[in-house]
């Protein structure tokens, strides 16, 4: 707890730290893609041996999460690891691990959500559709929408709804009351502990009467 308490600093990182990101992954799926993850680290190809410590914690990253058919990067990245955004990005065909002990307990996730957009557009109605990726810690939802993008700014916004507690996979939300053949933009606020990250904008217009 003591590392996470001082802010998961990979400055800290210690032979034990290690051992304990090994045991986590261990206890969830075995040695078994683990080992496999260090084969396939020690026979790389040279021109693709990491030659530096950030590119080591990311190739580990990429080659863990390919064994164990999941998304690590969240987990890794609370443990600190300075992870790219193209790692990030390169995983995002894999299902995020949610179940993580580290969730809640030692470190508060924020979720991400994806694919957002509307369906079911009528003259004074419209489904607003996203998928929750990851759901975080404790995360609550807000759909805010009206005439004009209004940004991160809850208050200025003309309209909002609370969409819930974040659940993993494909969610939606009848937005009513809209004027007809009139533009209009949404983005959705996911709030936990540790503040707020927006998703969005989206934009359509509704159909004529």
């Amino acid at each position: 707890r003591g590392y996470f308490d001082d802010g998961s600093n990979i400055a800290n990182w210690s032979v034990w730290t290690a051992l304990d990101t090994y045991l986590i992954i261990k206890e969830e799926w075995g040695w078994d893609p683990i080992t496999q993850a260090l084969t396939v680290y020690y026979t790389l190809p040279a021109a693709e041996v990491p030659t530096t410590g950030d590119e080591e914690f990311n190739a580990w990253v990429l080659h863990l999460s390919n064994a164990t058919g999941y998304n690590l990067a969240p987990y890794h990245a609370a443990w600190g690891f300075p992870l790219t955004q193209n790692t990030h990005d390169s995983l995002t065909h894999f299902p995020i691990w949610v179940d993580d002990p580290l969730r809640g307990e030692y470190f508060t996730y924020q979720a991400i959500l994806r694919n957002l957009g509307v369906s079911n557009t009528t003259s004074s109605s419209s489904t607003f559709n996203w998928e929750t990726y990851d759901n975080g810690t404790n995360t609550s939802l807000t759909i805010y929408y009206g005439p004009m993008d209004m940004g991160n700014q809850s208050w200025v916004w003309a309209n909002s709804a609370p969409l819930g507690a974040s659940a993993v996979g494909w969610s939606d939300y009848e937005i009513t009351g809209l004027s007809s053949n009139s533009t209009y933009y949404a983005r959705v606020k996911a709030s936990n502990e540790i503040g707020d990250t927006w998703f969005g904008p989206v934009n359509w217009t509704t159909s004529s009467n």
